[in-house]
């Protein structure tokens, strides 16, 4: 590798969240679907519901779209995602790409923010729960608790169970636990700026030179 090549004294990386993306045709891998939480979570869904033979079906064609070489004209995870019901399509909204002052309108009129995610570099997201002063739900993984410390409410992201326990924490919580939350958010987010990022690479790159 490059790295070995170098052989660096030091490395400092800078990063920032990655974009949303959601399976098969938006992006992701689908080698990797399987850690995803929303599609464990339809998985399990569709076991409770009986629906052996759909998943079956997907599967092997997945897996002959896979062998031929060709692709398949079918998209076979939609195909799993349509069979949700109806009635829980009404209650989970997937709002698609939102622009800035969408995403700000969602922010303000939140309850609480939930971020599952598996791996992260950093974590922007969970600094804007704290600048929208939401009470933050939030993996136990990766750099997520370095970022948020004490000012967050963690669970496991692959259990889903852990998850909805979060979840309904959150929105049962009493209105003096909400507000200690944001509080414990408000201060932890005092932590970071871009001013003390911009400080600290330029006290890096003047040290370099001095070396």
């Amino acid at each position: 590798p490059m790295l070995d090549r170098l052989g660096p004294k030091k490395i400092v990386v800078a990063s920032s969240a990655p974009p949303v993306k959601y399976p098969d045709s938006y992006g992701i891998d689908m080698a990797t679907a399987g850690e995803l939480i929303a599609f464990q979570a339809l998985i399990s869904l569709l076991k409770k519901r009986n629906a052996r033979a759909l998943l079956d079906e997907c599967r092997d064609g997945a897996r002959e779209a896979l062998a031929s070489g060709k692709g398949s004209e079918i998209n076979w995870m939609k195909k799993l995602y349509d069979a949700v019901p109806d009635e829980l399509k009404e209650k989970v909204v997937t709002t698609g790409w939102l622009n800035q002052a969408a995403l700000i309108s969602y922010c303000k009129l939140a309850q609480a923010v939930i971020f599952p995610s598996l791996c992260e570099g950093f974590g922007i997201p969970v600094l804007e729960a704290f600048y929208f002063r939401k009470p933050l739900l939030l993996s136990n993984v990766s750099s997520l608790p370095e970022v948020a410390g004490e000012a967050a409410i963690y669970f496991d992201p692959h259990q889903p169970s852990d998850i909805a326990n979060a979840i309904l924490r959150a929105l049962t919580m009493t209105k003096k636990e909400q507000t200690e939350w944001i509080n414990k958010g408000t201060q932890r987010l005092k932590l970071f700026s871009w001013q003390k990022t911009a400080d600290e690479i330029e006290t890096i790159l003047n040290n370099i030179l001095l070396s």
